[in-house]
């Protein structure tokens, strides 16, 4: 009916015979009849407030035609555009924010944007109403870059990797990075992040697979001129882009190893790869450089490029166009290959790295409920569009970029045939799709009950990691039950998952100073397979504590090179209570108010001492030779008794820097900034 009314040939894929889906045409706001599509080139500008730094796309898998780009821009904050046609793009909504937004991340699930503003903080803002976005919480931490996974925002601050938590804004971890400078460049790819260290020219690799126990995993020395280098990781490849192109290969996280330098140098500060063979390279005001990678070893092979008005930072590739970052240019997107009118479907194979449990038996056995990881090798003759994933003919997720995110779930509609039949959907950019090959799993009954591994809380979250997966699909917030010391009830705000549903956080409102009881539900809890946790409650016990806030404004920080540094004394006013024991210590760092300007900072090796007694904690994340900035650290401290018993003393703790490598660098800094200190 509709292409009746369209005017449209319902015999034909094309009515104007151009080799362009009549379909695809219609999405875009394209004539069905004149033969024409897009051109190559710009074709479409939009100017946004501030200056666009970064850009990252996110499509969705209730209609695989919507996509929403979100843009870091700069000066101003962060712009929310409608780019679901792609010579249209709308904006939705823009909010100012502090600091230089340089970065953005999304968890399209909670509808939260991380944004990183360097001195501004890592500002979490909501985007349930793209028209209205909303700022929810600023962390004082000096983030650079930022990717999120899981409800996790993992932000980059000097040469230290933060995990915070995107509801509570808590600091999760802290992972120190290899040497000292500024990480100018991280990607994802799967459960590992892939980033460079401008500086000492540091390539990194970190396991996120475990949210509480993220950890460095790899690292490869790689000399690169430039001192703003971007990253892009996929299908076992890192390209680097910073004075030229290199690659890398980290088909083994743990032991990455080059495998082309720049084979010519020409300015490259970003890389976005298609997945077919090509990638787009931000060269800054030269616009963006096309280059085919589909050789890995040749990072010179030039096709053409495309002059922006602006400066491009970095680009953002989504259903076969790019997105480019353009600075005072605003939003430019590039329709950088014709569209696909050749009529040709792509091919694709796919192929999982999941472990037979029988290699002896016909077929693949796996576990009920197990995870599957699904490799795909797509080709096509000019580029592909999108990848869908489908289990059992539903689809489960619908990916816009490569590399393709492709995870699915072991578990059968039919009680009385346990396979899972996966497979994938594949459409270029002119509409043309294919089917992969189906890979079957034969299911092997799951009959062993899950537990508890850990447990921990705060006044925020509580959160529970178990020895498998569960049925996400039964957990609701009936299941848990908050007691307090009053006997009152108090109900979740959210329950998110994370971990490939391992993990179970609970964000409540802030809670009071007091004992807790939190009543887990054991026969509502049960893994995919459906055997519960157990038959009776499980009850976990925690205390929130007093939290002491102690602030110094205007404190006085001088130091010379190798020596301990007094940072200042903070005080607490007279009847205070105090803890009965310290949990957790968090220092934080403003300069961004007038106060005077430090000079040279050391990068890392930064312990803090309260009273002369050596806390544990690392303080990292320093910029160099900056005029402001904002670090929070926190963790539990080593010696907590013996803090505890100081402060009791005099009511008073002095604070100072010791190097525990002095030699790295060097202090001779003088300034004044207002610190915080909070005793939990």
């Amino acid at each position: 009916m509709q292409r009746f009314i369209l005017g449209t040939d319902a015999a034909k894929y094309s009515t104007s015979n151009d080799g362009i889906g009549d379909g695809t045409k219609f999405q875009q706001g394209l004539d069905l009849f004149d033969g024409r599509a897009f051109p190559t080139g710009i074709i479409s500008s939009l100017p946004l407030f501030g200056e666009a730094k970064g850009v990252v796309v996110e499509g969705s898998t209730t209609n695989t035609s919507q996509q929403t780009a979100y843009v870091a821009t700069g000066s101003y904050g962060l712009a929310v555009v409608n780019t679901s046609q792609f010579n249209n793009p709308i904006i939705l909504g823009q909010l100012d924010l502090a600091g230089d937004a340089t970065d953005v991340a999304v968890d399209a699930n909670l509808k939260i944007a991380a944004v990183a503003t360097n001195n501004g903080g890592l500002q979490l803002v909501d985007v349930s109403d793209p028209m209205l976005p909303v700022l929810k919480q600023t962390i004082n931490i000096n983030a650079s870059q930022v990717e999120v996974v899981d409800g996790i925002a993992y932000a980059t601050v000097g040469t230290s990797l933060r995990a915070v938590n995107l509801l509570s804004g808590e600091q999760i971890q802290q992972v120190t990075l290899p040497s000292s400078g500024t990480v100018t460049g991280l990607a994802r790819d799967g459960s590992y992040l892939y980033g460079f260290i401008s500086g000492p020219d540091i390539f990194f690799t970190v396991d996120i697979s475990n949210s509480a126990a993220v950890t460095l995993k790899g690292q490869l020395t790689v000399s690169i001129a430039s001192t703003d280098v971007g990253v892009f990781a996929g299908n076992g490849i890192a390209s680097i882009a910073g004075s030229g192109l290199s690659t890398i290969d980290i088909s083994n996280p743990a032991n990455p190893t080059l495998i082309s330098g720049s084979d010519n140098f020409f300015v490259a500060r970003n890389v976005a790869l298609n997945g077919s063979g090509l990638g787009l390279v931000s060269q800054e005001g030269l616009g963006v450089g096309l280059y085919s990678l589909s050789d890995p070893q040749n990072t010179n092979n030039f096709i053409t490029s495309f002059d922006t008005p602006g400066f491009t930072y970095g680009v953002a590739l989504a259903s076969g166009i790019a997105y480019v970052a353009d600075g005072t240019g605003g939003l430019q997107v590039i329709n950088y290959l014709p569209f696909d009118n050749k009529g040709v479907a792509p091919t694709v194979t796919i192929t999982s790295p999941v472990v037979d449990l029988d290699p002896n038996q016909t077929g693949i056995q796996i576990t009920e409920g197990a995870s599957i990881s699904i490799q795909a090798n797509v080709t096509d003759d000019v580029q592909v569009r999108n990848v869908e994933l489908l289990v059992n003919g539903q689809v489960v997720s619908n990916d816009l970029s490569f590399p393709f995110d492709l995870q699915a779930i072991a578990l059968s509609n039919d009680p009385n045939a346990p396979v899972v039949n996966v497979q994938t959907r594949v459409t270029d950019t002119g509409g043309n799709t294919s089917l992969s090959n189906i890979l079957t799993f034969d299911l092997v009954p799951d009959t062993i009950a899950p537990s508890i591994d850990s447990f921990s809380a705060n006044m925020r979250t509580a959160t529970i990691r178990f020895s498998e997966a569960l049925d996400t699909t039964k957990i609701t917030a009936a299941n848990f039950t908050l007691i307090n010391s009053s006997n009152q009830t108090i109900v979740p705000e959210n329950i998110q998952f994370r971990d490939g549903d391992r993990t179970i956080q609970l964000t409540y409102p802030a809670l009071a100073v007091g004992n807790y009881q939190l009543v887990i539900d054991a026969a509502q809890l049960s893994d995919r397979a459906g055997n519960a946790l157990g038959v009776e409650d499980v009850i976990k016990t925690f205390d929130i504590t007093p939290e002491l806030i102690l602030t110094a404004p205007q404190s006085n920080f001088v130091g010379y090179s190798g020596t301990p540094v007094n940072i200042t004394t903070f005080e607490i006013a007279s009847n205070t209570t105090l803890p009965t024991q310290i949990q957790d210590i968090e220092i934080s760092f403003v300069m961004d108010d007038g106060d005077s300007a430090p000079g040279d900072f050391d990068f890392k090796d930064l312990n803090l001492y309260l009273d002369d007694i050596n806390t544990g904690i690392i303080l990292n994340g320093w910029p160099n030779d900056a005029s402001d900035f904002r670090n929070t650290v926190s963790g539990t401290p080593l010696n907590g008794d013996a803090i505890l018993a100081a402060l009791q003393a005099d009511g008073k703790l002095i604070a100072t820097f010791s190097d525990a490598d002095p030699s790295d660098n060097y202090w001779d800094l003088s300034g004044g900034f207002d610190a915080t200190l909070k005793i939990k």
